[in-house]
């Protein structure tokens, strides 16, 4: 038995209806982690970029397959004049999206390269400030005289304090113990300096790189449901055309170097012939007098 729908509408107005909605919660969805990950705003700092970025890269889907749904919505039910008007207004709004995602790539690559800056410099900071402490623990293990002067120093430098166990371990011994450990802990920062910097961050380059690639394949699928207004073409297949004519003008340009190219080759052999002839006739023009010369001088 088929199901009983409301003699007012018709089973493709209803399954219009139900995609128009959910197309509307799907966009209103993304538009709410949006703002959430927008709020407050931090234009200039590059981690605040960094994940808004990546807000719009994780929901991009969200949006797309709202807007698919409304224009699905609009074919079932197109003498609905609300419903085209809206899918026609929201299609125009996509191609601007579609530019946006686009215009998220520069400043992935932007926001990157500063994050990494500001980062290193941090690092730099902090292991300068390591080796400078390191420096000062070692003065003032060296220059204590007993127990408690040692305690109180390293209370006054901020250090750990000592185990519990220390003040049965003689000063000598212990002396030596916390030096041995601020060598170790002084070659491990050595070591952490020489590795490239680039490594520390790699999952951080993988991620931008990953979404470079996303807001790609976003701008496709949004120009692809995008329709300029006035035009009977998606904004994908105006893409098209243009790469289209782009790559005709490329291989007419092409064309014309290689003409030009095979042109000037003919002008330089036809030089070529026309010097070697000429060195033939002067070389001809001087062999009578070099005979004569010879039965002058026997």
């Amino acid at each position: 038995m088929p199901p009983n729908y409301p003699s007012t509408f018709t089973p493709s107005q209803l399954q219009a209806r139900a995609c128009q909605w959910v197309g509307i919660s799907l966009i209103s969805l993304f538009l709410i982690n949006l703002i959430s990950s927008f709020l407050p705003p931090q234009l200039l700092n590059p981690d605040w970029q960094l994940k808004l970025v990546g807000t719009l890269i994780d929901n991009g889907a969200y949006p797309l397959l709202g807007l698919l749904l409304v224009l699905l919505a609009s074919s079932q039910n197109p003498d609905d004049p609300s419903l085209q008007k809206r899918q026609l207004r929201w299609r125009a709004l996509a191609c601007w999206v579609s530019l946006a995602y686009l215009l998220l790539i520069p400043l992935i690559g932007m926001a990157c390269y500063l994050g990494l800056n500001q980062a290193s410099n941090i690092l730099r900071r902090e292991n300068l400030s390591a080796q400078q402490t390191i420096v000062v623990l070692r003065g003032v293990i060296q220059q204590s005289k007993s127990m408690p002067e040692l305690q109180a120093r390293l209370r006054q430098t901020q250090a750990p304090t000592l185990p519990p166990d220390a003040t049965s371990i003689p000063l000598g011994d212990l002396k030596s113990q916390l030096l041995r450990s601020l060598q170790v802990n002084e070659t491990n920062l050595k070591n952490n300096l020489r590795q490239p910097i680039y490594n520390r961050f790699l999952p951080l380059l993988q991620r931008a790189w990953r979404n470079m690639l996303s807001s790609v394949v976003l701008a496709v699928g949004f120009a692809a449901v995008a329709l300029p207004r006035g035009s009977s073409r998606s904004q994908l297949m105006g893409w098209a055309t243009s790469l289209n004519r782009f790559n005709h003008l490329g291989s007419e340009w092409l064309s014309m170097g290689r003409a030009w190219s095979e042109t000037s080759r003919k002008r330089r052999d036809t030089a070529k012939r026309m010097q070697k002839h000429l060195d033939s006739r002067r070389e001809a023009e001087r062999e009578p007098s070099g005979k004569s010369s010879k039965k002058l001088w026997p």
